[in-house]
């Protein structure tokens, strides 16, 4: 990621990568460090598959770290408006082609978006499609089994 890409995200999730960076400089990396010194203190470094281990896993750990800083730094935090349109940071209410069962979710960035805790993206395809609707109104999205009808029932 270029250091002039802005990159949208809801407090929420800044704060999430806020702690997530946190843990990172303060706690992981730290342990790993000392792991690489504890390994290196055993002895020939070319067959010590210790240390070898310890170095890719502080090479991993600083790689996430330096992607997650370049994150905050590039944040900018959506601040939702009180449209009751659809938008970042919005729960949706829906249902699918009429099914009675109700399913609510939230509308995120890209680096938020986790499906187990109902976080999808609005760059994914039903993200993109129920972007600025309001409740009443239906999205379609294309699949390969065909057109998938979503109708919103609440926005907030």
């Amino acid at each position: 990621m270029s250091d002039n890409h802005q990159v949208k995200l809801t407090q929420q999730g800044y704060d999430a990568l806020e702690a997530e960076l946190f843990e990172l400089t303060e706690n992981k990396i730290p342990t790993a460090i000392q792991r690489v010194s504890v390994a290196r203190s055993q002895g020939d470094l070319r067959e010590n598959s210790e240390y070898h281990a310890a170095r890719e896993e502080l090479a991993m750990l600083e790689a996430k770290r330096d992607e997650l800083q370049s994150l905050v730094q590039n944040a900018k935090i959506i601040k939702r408006s009180k449209s009751q349109k659809v938008q970042l940071g919005s729960e949706v209410e829906i249902t699918i082609d009429g099914q009675a069962k109700k399913q609510t979710f939230s509308l995120v960035s890209e680096w938020e978006a986790d499906p187990v805790q109902k976080k999808i993206s609005e760059k994914s395809p039903i993200g993109q499609a129920l972007l600025g609707k309001k409740a009443g109104e239906k999205a379609v999205i294309q699949a390969p089994a065909g057109d998938v009808v979503y109708n919103v029932i609440k926005v907030s």
